[in-house]
């Protein structure tokens, strides 16, 4: 298994998914590839909305420092998504996105606690896709919206109720290599198993 997604920041969230995809590749299929690796995939989702240094939020946005944080279950469906948001322009991106979005969908009611105590988060189904960004690389862009109709706020910190979006990178690895790695890993091990084995008798 090959293909790691990699920290996804976009405007006022930052989150980090540990996906793996398999391994095959074909430049014809191109994004098809990918999506055909992404169906299915069930992960969480560690959301942190808080202040960014260096970015242009209104100075008294999360002044204090505070985060918002929630754990958000989804699961990348194999179904195409609604009409609708097929045709959202900001997850399209360009021409090379291609026509395919498929359906995201939340699992779980993800929580918070603030002054008020336990707070939900209502998060409606999304869409998302993915773009060949570098043939020899074997890397896209991937993106998914969902759509948080009610937001969230805890002190100064506002999850805004709309749509958000979520921007990444993936790769389809050589598993090839992968497995010399994994082959690499077994021999230390052994070695060092050997190593203790070789102590505890000279004890």
């Amino acid at each position: 298994m090959a293909g790691i997604f990699r920290h996804i920041i976009f405007g006022l969230s930052a989150i980090h998914l540990d996906l793996f995809v398999s391994n095959a590749f074909s430049v014809s299929n191109s994004n098809s590839a990918m999506l055909s690796r992404l169906q299915d995939i069930q992960t969480e989702l560690v959301v942190s909305v808080g202040r960014i240094p260096g970015t242009a939020m209104p100075p008294e946005w999360a002044a204090s420092g505070a985060k918002l944080g929630f754990a958000l279950e989804v699961e990348f469906t194999n179904e195409m998504c609604e009409y609708e948001m097929s045709k959202e322009r900001l997850l399209r991106g360009d021409v090379l996105m291609g026509n395919t979005l498929m359906s995201v969908e939340p699992l779980n009611d993800p929580s918070f606690v603030s002054s008020n105590g336990k707070e939900i988060i209502q998060v409606l189904p999304g869409a998302y896709g993915c773009q060949l960004q570098g043939i020899e690389s074997k890397q896209y862009a991937f993106r998914f919206f969902l759509d948080f109709p009610e937001g969230a706020k805890r002190n100064d910190v506002e999850l805004p109720p709309e749509r958000i979006y979520f921007l990444s990178s993936c790769w389809l690895g050589d598993e090839t290599v992968i497995g010399r790695a994994q082959k690499r890993r077994d021999e230390i091990v052994k070695s060092i198993d050997q190593i203790t084995q070789d102590l505890e008798e000279m004890q």
